[in-house]
């Protein structure tokens, strides 16, 4: 009996110490609550702008190369059934795949797309024909875009799992239709059809894999999703997409936090991610976030893009590239060219990506001053510097050499450069240009830096002299 004791007692001593660990360690987590995850920095259309085709390679190339200089890890992407499925059984999402591998070139991924769209075989209906007379005649444009329920909701279920099969490994997220409660958004349904959507929606991306996470659309009227909740949709949903489109940043901020305040009267406890938001400087007066300038846009801008960092996982703006005074971070030049607008510049200084000044690395940017004749042979000289006094790695990135100036070089990233920038080195890249018939005004060439302590950017403008 005493060998006995003497052999219990120990382990007794020894669980009562692991009880006591434990019960530190658990305070201490009480004490100090996990860190949230960083947020990830959004843009929707990044190689596009309304109402423009798919830009040309090297344009492509420049858009996503500034997009990841101002710290733009993410893109929002839509994938529209009708384009990808235009006939019964004829699916090809290999554009859409390729698409999301090029950005993933550049740093950039694609945490979540949108489900949208029905085709007319599989509604039987469609814009032209069953419109309203109504509607055509208050959006003419938006005739072709609409659609409808489908006849057979297995058409739809079938669609989404072959979706989330499609990008298993590269999207993890799925948004169900874009704005639906707004029929210019191109749904004409009503409430109970997007209930249909979402719950079917739902069973099939877990059904192709039980890691996607589902998020139901933002609602542009504080309607349909009360309802929801209401009526015990939750369980249909992991997440909640919001655009909290406002007249100032405090505006944006405030409407976004209404719905966590719902969710939360609701008892419901989900995730709400940002799928679009922006403001923009008077180019469509009738449309959201209206200011009287391209300052006022980054100013408000910025308010917003901190206020929602705070508040939520993903921040997405709307939108990377347009043409006059609209929302893009990037303005298209009527020379199709990319000129950064001062919203570029805050939102690398809200993600800290590209802090005002730069990072570390000192970018020089030699063209010529005066304006060069199409067909002339120039160079332009991208030179990066490393002032500091350690080494430094390095991606050198030339951007805003379009197909309108033909550099002599093998395609638009074959003089990208990543390595070493020893303290005080200096690395230099000669672009030769040649300008075409196509090529006229001013083009803002020069060099990104992609650095883990902080991007650079340096860009000076090359002009095209018109013809005499």
């Amino acid at each position: 009996m005493r060998q006995r004791r003497r052999t219990v007692t120990p382990l007794f001593e020894l669980l009562a110490a692991i009880c006591v660990a434990l019960s530190v360690l658990a305070s201490r987590a009480e004490a100090e609550p996990s860190r949230p995850a960083p947020t990830r920095w959004g843009i929707t259309t990044p190689d596009s702008a309304h109402d423009m085709p798919r830009f040309e390679p090297r344009l492509r190339d420049t858009a996503f190369k500034l997009l990841a200089c101002a710290g733009v890890d993410s893109v929002r992407m839509g994938v529209n059934w009708s384009r990808v499925e235009p006939e019964r059984g004829r699916v090809d999402f290999a554009d859409l795949v390729a698409r999301v591998d090029e950005l993933a070139g550049y740093g950039i991924t694609t945490p979540i797309a949108f489900l949208h769209g029905t085709p007319s075989w599989a509604s039987g209906k469609s814009g032209e024909r069953d419109q309203t007379e109504e509607r055509k005649r208050a959006a003419p444009t938006k005739i072709a875009g609409a659609f409808w329920p489908p006849l057979d909701w297995a058409d739809w279920e079938r669609f989404v799992e072959n979706a989330v099969r499609a990008f298993d490994g590269r999207i993890g997220a799925w948004e169900i239709l874009n704005e639906p409660d707004l029929w210019t958004e191109g749904f004409n349904g009503a409430y109970g059809d997007y209930k249909q959507y979402l719950k079917i929606g739902h069973h099939a991306a877990k059904r192709a894999n039980p890691e996607n996470r589902v998020f139901v659309a933002s609602m542009v009227f504080d309607v349909w999703l009360p309802r929801l909740l209401e009526d015990g949709w939750a369980r249909y949903f992991d997440g909640v997409t919001t655009h909290p489109y406002g007249k100032t940043g405090a505006a944006v901020s405030s409407r976004n936090r209404a719905t966590a305040e719902l969710l939360a009267a609701a008892g419901v406890v989900r995730e709400i991610w940002v799928t679009e938001v922006g403001f923009q400087s008077g180019g469509w007066r009738r449309g959201p976030g209206v200011l009287d300038s391209e300052e006022a846009k980054a100013r408000e801008g910025g308010i917003a893009l901190r206020e929602l960092a705070a508040q939520c996982g993903l921040v997405t703006w709307y939108s990377a590239n347009e043409r006059g005074d609209l929302y893009g971070l990037n303005r298209v030049e009527p020379n199709m060219t990319l000129r950064p607008m001062p919203m570029y510049y805050e939102y690398g200084e809200v993600t800290g990506r590209l802090p005002r000044g730069g990072g570390p690395v000192r970018v020089e940017v030699v063209a010529p001053e005066r304006p060069v004749t199409r067909g002339e042979r120039t160079e332009v000289v991208l030179r990066a510097v490393n002032p500091t006094d350690k080494s430094l790695r390095v991606r050198l990135w030339p951007v805003g050499f379009v197909e309108a100036l033909r550099p002599e070089n093998d395609g638009p990233r074959s003089q990208d450069w990543e390595g070493e920038l020893a303290a005080g080195e200096s690395q230099t890249i000669g672009v030769v240009i040649r300008p075409d018939a196509q090529a006229k005004g001013a083009y803002p060439l020069g060099l990104a830096v992609i650095c883990e302590a902080g991007n650079s950017l340096g860009l000076a403008d090359l002009d095209v002299a018109p013809e005499k």
